[in-house]
C-alpha cells in the first residue's frame, strides 16, 4: 500500500475529470524491465465533499483500457489482465458544525452556561469519538472558569443544555486546564468512551459552570479548534477519522457580577401604633465578581393598613451583618412618604455593594401613626416582590444586574395593636367640703388589634388646691346604664388615698385584677373625695394623659403606648359645705290661749345662718311641739302655717323662718311648749341630699296655751265692813292655774281714783296690798269703793272686776289745816310752806306762762320732786275754791295757770308733813 515514502514513485494523478467515472491517464512514463515486474498502486483521494456511505471500488475493466508497447519491438501488446477490479469500499466521515449559543453576558457565579453546540453527523459508520479538546478563549484566567462540561442528545433541536435526561453527560473537566497562548485555556477530554456517534447526527454541547472569583467584564468563548483536537475512529473500520469542522467558536461572552439579596424578617407578630423605627426587613446584598451599585429599590406594602397608618419608610445601610435591628448607628439611606399602589420607591440612592463576602445591609424601617383612629387590627408587611424591584448595575462590566433573590424577600405579616383614649370632663364648677364621689372625668378607652390588660392609671392633680384638700380619688367602671353618667351601681375598681405631690397611681393589681379591655369601647370614671377640710376657695381638678395609662397586650405581651389626647377636667371650686346654724327661736306672744275671742295666734321666728360657703336648698322644715312639762308631743294642739317664702339660704347669710301658729279650738294643752324643728336640704354643690339636717330643740319654753280665766279674792277690809285708824290696807289675791296672772296690768282704783298696789307673787299668783294713808286725800271719812279691774292672766284671759265697799268712821287725831300763805309765819308748827319768788325771778325762770305774768303751775310744781303725792290749794279763799291737784296733774285743765294779780290769797294745803318745799 502506498506509504508515501520514496520507495513509491508517482507515475500521475488525474489531470482531466473522468468521463463517464473513467479516468484517463495518457503520456505515463511507466516502464517495466524485461522479465522484471513492477508494482501498480492506484491510489484515491476523496474529496472532503464526498458522500459519506457512498461505495466505490477501482478497475481497469480489460486489457483494451492499458495501452502497453514493447520497447525493443515498439509493438503494441495484447496484456493479459487477472482479477482486474478491487472490493468495493464505503466512504466514511464524521462532520462537526459548530453554531454559537453563547449569551452576550453571564453572571459570576453562573452555572450551565451553553456556549456552543456542534451537530455531529457520522457517515458511513458509527464513529467513536474518544478524546476533545475544549479551547476557552478570551480575558478570562483560569479561576474564572469553575468547570467545564460536554454533553451528547440525540434530539435534534437541542441547542442549549437545560438540565433534562434528554441530555447525556459525556464528561466535566478532570484536569486543569492546560494554557494556550495569552488567556487561552485548553481543557483535554480523553477516554469519552460514553460518546459514540451511530450513523446520523447527534448533538455536542459545551457547558461552562462561572466560579465566584470570576472578575466582572471578561471575556470568554468557547471552541473546538480544530480536527486535531479530536480523536475519532471508525467504529467499523477502526480507521482513524479526521472531522470535518465548521463554525467551531462559539461568540464571545462577557462576565459581569452577581448580586445576591437575601432577607432576615424581624418585624413582629404585633406592632404598637405610633410605634417609631420599627425594623420591617434586613436585606443582606452581597456582590461577586465586581462591586454593585444600587440606584433603586422599590418595596411592596401588602395587608389591609392605609398609607395612614404607616407614615413613614425608611432605609438605612451599614456593613456590619451581626446587626439585628435599628439602633441609631446605621447610615441613613432615604425617606420615602408618599407610595404610589402601596409601592415605595427609593430610587437615586447610590448604594455601593463591594463585591465579597461582607456585603451591605440594608435596614427597612418603618413609623406607625398613633393617632389614627380605627388602625387597631390592620395588617401589614414589607416585600421585594422581584428582581426586577431592583435596580443595579456592575461597576466594572457597567451592566445592568438582574439581582439574585434568595428565598422570599418579604417579612413576617404584623398586627397594628394599640389603646387609644378619649375622655370628657364632668368636673362640677363648684365643690363642696365633704362632697364625695364626685365625678371629674368620663374616660372612654378603646384597644384595638387584641385586647389589652390595663395595669395602672396615672392622674396629675390640677389647681392651686393642696393634696390635703383631697380625701380619696377613685376609679370606677362605666357599665350601669345610663352610660356617660356616674351612678352608684358603675362598678367600684380601685381607691388612693395619698398621693406622691400631684402625681396620683392608680394600680390595677393583683388585689384587683387586671382590667382585660375589649377591642370595644371600656369607660371609666375617676372620682374626688373633699376632705372635710378643704380649703375654701381652692380649685382642684384632675388631667389624664395618654402615657399616663400602663397597658400590656393580651396576646403580644406588648407593652402599649396609649395614644389620644391629654384631657383635663375643669378646676373646680371648693366650697365649704352649707351649715346651718340656728339662732335663738322666738314667738311673738309668750302666751296664747284657744279661745276665738282672745289672742289664740303667735307667730314663730327662726332665725338661721348658713355657716359655710355653699348654697342650702331647703326640702324639708318640719316643726313638733313638745309639752314642756313632759315633753310629749303637743302638735296636735295647733295648726301651723308657712309664714315667709325662703327656699335657699346662701352661704354666709342669715335669714328667718316665719310660722304662724295657731292654737286649735279643742286644745287641751296647758302649760308651755317647747318647739323642736328639723331642716332638711340639698347643698348647692354636692347636690347630696341631708337626710338628717341640722335640729334646734328649744328648751326655754317658747310660748304657752291658757285657756283658763284668773280669779280675784279681797281679803281685807271685809265687804261692807268699818274701818278706823290713820291708815286702811287693802288686802287681795290674784290666782291662775294656767298662764299666770299678769300683775302689770291690774288697776286699783279708790273712790274711783286710780292708786298702785304693791304685789308678791307666788307661782302662778300673787297677793297685792294697797295701803291708804289718812295723809292721802282720799282718805274722807264715810263710805269708801275700793275696785281692782283688768284682771288678765298672761294668755290674755280676764277676770270680772271685783269691789269692796267699806265705811271709815274716825280720823285718828289727822285734820287738814289750811293757812293763807300771805302774811303767815312759814315755819310754824305743822305747816309745809311753799315760798312763791317774785314775778322777776319766775320770769327769769322762765316759768311765766305767757306775756300776762301768769305762772305755769305745772312748772312750779314739777320742782318738787317725787316726795308728794296730794296737794290741796285753794284759788278764791272760800270753802268752794279748794282743788286737788296730784302729782301727775299738779294743776288740773282749769288751774294749769295761776294769775299772779295777788288780788285772791291763795291757799296751800300740803299733806306731807316735815317738809319744805322751795321753788
Amino acid at each position: 500500500m502506498f506509504n508515501g515514502t520514496v520507495s513509491y514513485d508517482l507515475i500521475a494523478w488525474n489531470n482531466s475529470e473522468p468521463v463517464n467515472g473513467r479516468y484517463n491517464f495518457s503520456n505515463i512514463a511507466f516502464n517495466i524491465s524485461s522479465g522484471g515486474s513492477n508494482t501498480l498502486l492506484v491510489v484515491v483521494n476523496v474529496s472532503s465533499s464526498a458522500i459519506g456511505g457512498l461505495t466505490f471500488n477501482a478497475s481497469i475493466e480489460g486489457a483494451a483500457d492499458v495501452v502497453t508497447t514493447g520497447v525493443t519491438s515498439g509493438s503494441t501488446i495484447a496484456e493479459t489482465v487477472a482479477t482486474p477490479r478491487s472490493d468495493s469500499s464505503t466512504l466514511v466521515s464524521l462532520i462537526a458544525i459548530g453554531t454559537s449559543r453563547a449569551p452576550a453576558t453571564a453572571i459570576v457565579n453562573k452555572t450551565n452556561i451553553t456556549l456552543i453546540s456542534f451537530n455531529v453527523s457520522a457517515l458511513g459508520e458509527q464513529m467513536n469519538i474518544s478524546g476533545i479538546n475544549i479551547t476557552i478563549n478570551g480575558t478570562v484566567n483560569v479561576s474564572a472558569i469553575a468547570s467545564v462540561g460536554i454533553y451528547n442528545s440525540t434530539l435534534p433541536d437541542a441547542g442549549v443544555f437545560n438540565g433534562t435526561v434528554s441530555y447525556d453527560l459525556i464528561a466535566w473537566n478532570n484536569s486543569e486546564p492546560v494554557g494556550g497562548g495569552g488567556n487561552t485555556l485548553r481543557y483535554n477530554f480523553s477516554n469519552l468512551g460514553k460518546f459514540n456517534v451511530s450513523v446520523g447526527s447527534n448533538t455536542l454541547l459545551v457547558v461552562v459552570n462561572l466560579s465566584g472569583n470570576a472578575a466582572g467584564g471578561a471575556t470568554f468563548n468557547a471552541s473546538i479548534e480544530g480536527a486535531a483536537d479530536m480523536v475519532t475512529t471508525g467504529g467499523v473500520s477502526g480507521l482513524d477519522i479526521t472531522e470535518t469542522l465548521a463554525t467551531q467558536r462559539s461568540s464571545s461572552t462577557t462576565i459581569f457580577g452577581n448580586l445576591s439579596v437575601t432577607a432576615t424578617d424581624s418585624l413582629a407578630s404585633w406592632t404598637r401604633l405610633g410605634s417609631t423605627n420599627v425594623t420591617v426587613l434586613i436585606l443582606n446584598f452581597t456582590a461577586t465578581g465586581e462591586q454593585m451599585n444600587v440606584s433603586e429599590i422599590i418595596l411592596t406594602r401588602n395587608g389591609t393598613v392605609t398609607c395612614a397608618n404607616i407614615i413613614e419608610v425608611k432605609l438605612y445601610s451599614t456593613d456590619r451583618p451581626d446587626i439585628a435591628n435599628f439602633n441609631g448607628s446605621q447610615t441613613p439611606l432615604v425617606t420615602n412618604l408618599t407610595p404610589s399602589a402601596n409601592r415605595y420607591n427609593f430610587s437615586n440612592i447610590n448604594l455601593s455593594v463591594p463585591a465579597g463576602a461582607t456585603g451591605k445591609i440594608v435596614l427597612v424601617v418603618v413609623n406607625v401613626s398613633g393617632t389614627n383612629t380605627g388602625a387597631g387590627g390592620s395588617t401589614f408587611n414589607f416585600s421585594v416582590e422581584s428582581a426586577s424591584d431592583i435596580v443595579s448595575s456592575g461597576n466594572t462590566s457597567y451592566q445592568s444586574i438582574a439581582e439574585t433573590l434568595t428565598g422570599s424577600i418579604r417579612s413576617n405579616t404584623s398586627t397594628l395593636v394599640g389603646i387609644n383614649v378619649t375622655a370628657t370632663a364632668l368636673a362640677p364648677s363648684i365643690m363642696s367640703a365633704n362632697q364625695t364621689a364626685t365625678a371629674m372625668l368620663n374616660i372612654s378607652v378603646t384597644s384595638s388589634g387584641e385586647s389589652m390588660n390595663i395595669t395602672s392609671f396615672n392622674f396629675t392633680l390640677t389647681g392651686n388646691a393642696t393634696t390635703g384638700n383631697i380625701s380619696d380619688v377613685r376609679l370606677y367602671r362605666d357599665d350601669a346604664a345610663p352610660l356617660g353618667a356616674f351612678t352608684d351601681a358603675d362598678t367600684y375598681l380601685v381607691t388612693r388615698g395619698t398621693f406622691n405631690e400631684a402625681d396620683i397611681q392608680l394600680n390595677l393589681s393583683v388585689i384587683n385584677y387586671n382590667l382585660s379591655v375589649p377591642t370595644s369601647a371600656t369607660r371609666f370614671f375617676v372620682t374626688f373625695n373633699i376632705s372635710g377640710g378643704a380649703r375654701t376657695w381652692a380649685t382642684v381638678g384632675v388631667q389624664l394623659t395618654p402615657s399616663g395609662i400602663a397597658a400590656v397586650g393580651n396576646a403580644s405581651g406588648l407593652a402599649i403606648s396609649v395614644t389620644g389626647n391629654s384631657v383635663a377636667s375643669t378646676n373646680s371650686t371648693i366650697q365649704s359645705e352649707a351649715n346651718l346654724i340656728f339662732g335663738t327661736v322666738t314667738s311673738n306672744y309668750p302666751w296664747i290661749t284657744n279661745k276665738t275671742t282672745l289672742v289664740n295666734t303667735t307667730n314663730i321666728s327662726i332665725p338661721i345662718t348658713n355657716g359655710g360657703a355653699a348654697t342650702a336648698t331647703l326640702t324639708s322644715v318640719l316643726i313638733t311641739f313638745l309639752s314642756e312639762a313632759n315633753a310629749n308631743n303637743a302638735s296636735s294642739n295647733f295648726t301651723v302655717v308657712r309664714a315667709d317664702t325662703v327656699a335657699s339660704i346662701a352661704g354666709g347669710v342669715t335669714t328667718t323662718l316665719n310660722f304662724t301658729v295657731n292654737a286649735t279650738t279643742g286644745a287641751q294643752l296647758v302649760g308651755r311648749v317647747n318647739a323642736s324643728v328639723m331642716l332638711r336640704y340639698n347643698d348647692s354643690n354636692s347636690a347630696a341630699a341631708v337626710t338628717a339636717g341640722p335640729v334646734e330643740t328649744n328648751t326655754s319654753g317658747l310660748f304657752g296655751v291658757d285657756g283658763t280665766s284668773p280669779t280675784i279674792s279681797i281679803v281685807n277690809p271685809v265687804l261692807s265692813g268699818n274701818v278706823s285708824g290713820n291708815q286702811v290696807d287693802v288686802n287681795f289675791t290674784l290666782n291662775d292655774t294656767g298662764s299666770g296672772v299678769n300683775r302689770s296690768a291690774i288697776a286699783i282704783s279708790i273712790n274711783s281714783v286710780a292708786r298702785n298696789a304693791t304685789c308678791n307673787s307666788s307661782g302662778l299668783n300673787f297677793t297685792c296690798n294697797f295701803t291708804l294713808f289718812s295723809s292721802d286725800s282720799l282718805f274722807v271719812f264715810g263710805s269708801i269703793t275700793a275696785r281692782i279691774t283688768n284682771i288678765t292672766d298672761n294668755a290674755t284671759n280676764s277676770a270680772s272686776t271685783a269691789e269692796i265697799n267699806f265705811t271709815l268712821n274716825n280720823n285718828d287725831g289727822v285734820a287738814n289745816l289750811t293757812r293763807p300763805i300771805v302774811g303767815a309765819d312759814p315755819y310754824a308748827l305743822g305747816w309745809n310752806t311753799i315760798q312763791m319768788p317774785t314775778q322777776t325771778m319766775m320770769e327769769q325762770q322762765g316759768r311765766n306762762a305767757s306775756n300776762t305774768g301768769d305762772f305755769n303751775f305745772t312748772s312750779l310744781m314739777a320742782s318738787l320732786g317725787t316726795s308728794w303725792t296730794h296737794m290741796y290749794y285753794n284759788t278764791n279763799g272760800t270753802s268752794t275754791g279748794w282743788v286737788l291737784a296730784t302729782r301727775t296733774d299738779f294743776a288740773g285743765s282749769t288751774l294749769k295757770y295761776l294769775n299772779n294779780t295777788n288780788a285772791n290769797p291763795y291757799w296751800i294745803n300740803m299733806t306731807s308733813r316735815g317738809m319744805v318745799f322751795k321753788i
